[in-house]
This record gives structure tokens, C-alpha cells and sequence, in this order.
């Protein structure tokens, strides 16, 4: 395994597409590459990046993705099969619990993983992509849930039974199903961006990736590391043994910064 670590503005992104380059000048096929990062805004980066390099298109890419498309993808799971907006609010009336507001929910980052931010939904997934038991989570939460624990294990086990019946899945359930059916690509080449980011049930996903891989490279820095508060395994990262590249210089800041 290769480990490229970096602070911000040293390029590890770069570093990475530079690789994917260096591999395929050297013969390896854009299908037997993959690209996996924590954002889609990295994956686009990827995918622009090589396809404009190689005059290609994003189709001769297809393992170019964060690890949510990539287990969509590998699944083969339609979109009509995905939880949206209505299916939640169906749950939410089923389960007489009032709606699963929206208001927290981000374009990237953890909470698309939390479907509509509700607290609920925040702890119960939690608990999912750390792999550790609701109950745990919900005595330990830094903010209680205004609520008893009979009511989280009754919202937990209905929204199951709501997926189970509808024949539909969240967007965790893709990650578990993903390991479950171990329909990980066989691979020559991978790179995984972002990895400070990566929960614990992700780097179960990674590892199931490495294992039908020739060539690994990983980049991050756990300095950046800024989710583990939702569920970020930053410590995993850390212990991670392999040939350790250092990029020690920032393009980021510019000259007249440093002079002031």
C-alpha cells in the first residue's frame, strides 16, 4: 500500500490524477483503474481531468466515483429503488412521528448519508456506519434526543420494515449491501481520496475494494480530519502501515500572504 499524506494545498489530489496518467501512458485501460473519493467534487475532478488528458469520456471511466455511486453502480440498484423525499415522508406518517424535517441536510458530507437530518435518522446511522449498537449511540450522544429509547428503537425498526416492504433502499444500505453481496471490481490500479473522511462501515468498503487490487494508493491527512463528530474513523487511518510519501509543500497560500 502507498500513502500519500499532505497538509491542505500540497496537491494530494494532483498527485493522485498524476498517477492515473503515469498508469495509463504506461498501458493500463481506464477501465481497470478506479477512483474513489469521499466528494463527488473529487471524482468530477478525476474524471475531467483524465478524460481531457486521454481524449476520452467520462464513460471510459467507470470506476471514477465516491464509494456511495460505486456500490449503487456494483448493485445495479435503480433509482426508483432509492429513498427519496416521499418515501420519508410515507415512513414518517406510518410511523406517526410527525416528518423527518430537512433542514440540516448538505450537498456532500456526512449527512447524505442521514437521509433528511433528522436526529432520529442521525443516530440510527451513526450507529450503522460505525458499526456499533443504536443503544450505544443513544446514550452517548452529546445531544439527547427529547425522547425515550423505546421511541428510537420504534422509529429504527419501522423505517426497516418500511424499506423491507417497498423493496427500497438509503443510501447505507447500498455501503452494507455492497459488502454482503461482495461485488467489489477487480482492479489493477486504486486510488482513494479524502480517506480522513472514510466512517468505519466505508473502510470495510475500501478494504473489500483492496483485496481484489494489484496497486494501492491512499492520500489524506488526518490534521483535516473535521467529521469525526459524524462518524469519521480517523483513528483508522493513522494506523495504516505501507511506503509513506510526504508532500511538504502548500501551493495554496499565495506569495503576498507569506510577505505580509
Amino acid at each position: 500500500m502507498n500513502i500519500i499524506l499532505g497538509p491542505p494545498g500540497t496537491g494530494k489530489t494532483t498527485r493522485l490524477l498524476t498517477l492515473v496518467e503515469e498508469y495509463m501512458e504506461a498501458g493500463v485501460p481506464p477501465d481497470r483503474i478506479g477512483y474513489f473519493s469521499f466528494t463527488r467534487r473529487a471524482a468530477h475532478e478525476a474524471i475531467t481531468r483524465a478524460a481531457a488528458r486521454f481524449k476520452m469520456t467520462a464513460k471510459d471511466f467507470p470506476y471514477f466515483r465516491t464509494l456511495h455511486s460505486l456500490a449503487y453502480h456494483q448493485l445495479g440498484i435503480g433509482k426508483s429503488s432509492i429513498m427519496t423525499t416521499k418515501h420519508y415522508k410515507e415512513a414518517a406518517d406510518w410511523l406517526k412521528i410527525g416528518g423527518f424535517p430537512e433542514a440540516m441536510v448538505l450537498p456532500e458530507g456526512p449527512f447524505v448519508d442521514f437521509g433528511f437530518g433528522d436526529r432520529f435518522l442521525e443516530i440510527i446511522n451513526i450507529a450503522r456506519i460505525c458499526q456499533v449498537p443504536l443503544r450505544d449511540v443513544y446514550n452517548g450522544s452529546s445531544v439527547p434526543l427529547r425522547t425515550d429509547w423505546s421511541r428510537v428503537d420504534y422509529v429504527n425498526r419501522g423505517l426497516e420494515a418500511y424499506k423491507k416492504d417497498n423493496a427500497i433502499y438509503d443510501y447505507t444500505d447500498m455501503l452494507e449491501l455492497f459488502l454482503k453481496r461482495d461485488v467489489a471490481p477487480k482492479l489493477d490500479v486504486v486510488l482513494i481520496d479524502e480517506v480522513q473522511d472514510l466512517s468505519p462501515l466505508q473502510w470495510k468498503m475500501v478494504q473489500a475494494i483492496i483485496g481484489k487490487s494489484k496497486i494501492i494508493y491512499i492520500a489524506g491527512d488526518d490534521d483535516q480530519a473535521i467529521y469525526r463528530w459524524a462518524g469519521a474513523d480517523v483513528d483508522y487511518f493513522v494506523r495504516l502501515e505501507g511506503d509513506v510519501e510526504v508532500l511538504g509543500q502548500s501551493y495554496r497560500i499565495p506569495s503576498s500572504h507569506h510577505d505580509i
